[in-house]
């Protein structure tokens, strides 16, 4: 949350407040964001605005080098599909910058989390299957996913899906996340993951007119797909045999978590 104060004399704070704005990292239920004193005997008005954001503030990017899961079922088969940002067109390259992965499912087939965290918003308008090109285009079905590290995980769905997971859903690595049960011409996602930059929010304008993608970095992600690849870039056009080990699920669980989960 990026709280922007317009007026806040005679007060002291219990953070500091940098050229009247403050970010703050709001946890689930009941929890102080920031408390005010007055520094006067009779009360003086104070004014603010916010803004909200998925994902923590982070300074610097995340570990790149996390393996993720492939996102779908242990065993089955997928294939890698190229995909181009909005801004490209077929015949121009990506841009160096542009980390998202395309991948190829068949009908039945079920999206798993690749990484674990927080449900904390999906969109289910997609009613008829994209026939064309892999593009990053607004109007998709999406997942959006909180990792434990701050960054986010979107899973941009190009068809119609069953969606198994609701906002505040807490999700495992390998944890099914919807189902392909519609027919459709292809069935296919777009995943790509990102972090909050807190100088991208400090710098921005305090209204909510620019887009909350403007704020974000991409990060390049990495795949398991066996022992000793784990680092190895997806070729496009290449099939995958997905594989869940255990050791990648429960890389970030704690032992209160591998126990809710049965690991």
């Amino acid at each position: 949350m990026k709280l922007i104060f317009t007026s806040l004399a005679d007060y002291t704070t219990s953070s500091p407040i940098i050229a009247n704005t403050l970010l703050a990292t709001v946890k689930p239920g009941k929890r102080e964001i920031l408390k005010l004193q007055n520094k006067l005997a009779s009360a003086s008005a104070f004014q603010y605005n916010y803004l909200c954001f998925p994902g923590r503030a982070l300074r610097k990017a995340p570990d790149s080098s996390f393996v993720y899961l492939l996102p779908a079922n242990a065993g089955n088969n997928i294939r890698i599909s190229k995909v181009s940002p909005p801004s490209a067109l077929p015949a121009q390259e990506t841009p160096g910058d542009y980390f998202g992965t395309g991948f190829v499912y068949k009908s039945g087939d079920t999206i798993c989390a690749s990484r674990g965290g927080i449900v904390y918003d999906y969109t289910d308008n997609v009613s008829e299957g994209e026939k064309t090109d892999d593009y990053y285009k607004t109007g998709r079905n999406k997942i959006h996913i909180q990792h434990n590290d701050g960054s986010l995980g979107v899973y941009d769905i190009l068809v119609p899906i069953q969606l198994l997971v609701h906002p505040g859903d807490i999700v495992y690595p390998g944890k099914p996340l919807g189902i392909f049960t519609i027919q459709s011409e292809k069935y296919a996602i777009l995943f790509s993951t990102w972090y909050l930059d807190e100088k991208k929010i400090m710098n921005a304008g305090n209204t909510e007119d620019k887009p909350v993608s403007s704020n974000l970095v991409y990060i390049p992600t990495h795949f398991y797909t066996g022992a000793n690849s784990q680092l190895t870039p997806l070729q496009v056009n290449n099939s995958y045999i997905v594989q869940h080990p255990k050791e990648i699920i429960t890389a970030e669980m704690n032992k209160k978590d591998k126990k809710k989960w049965g690991f």
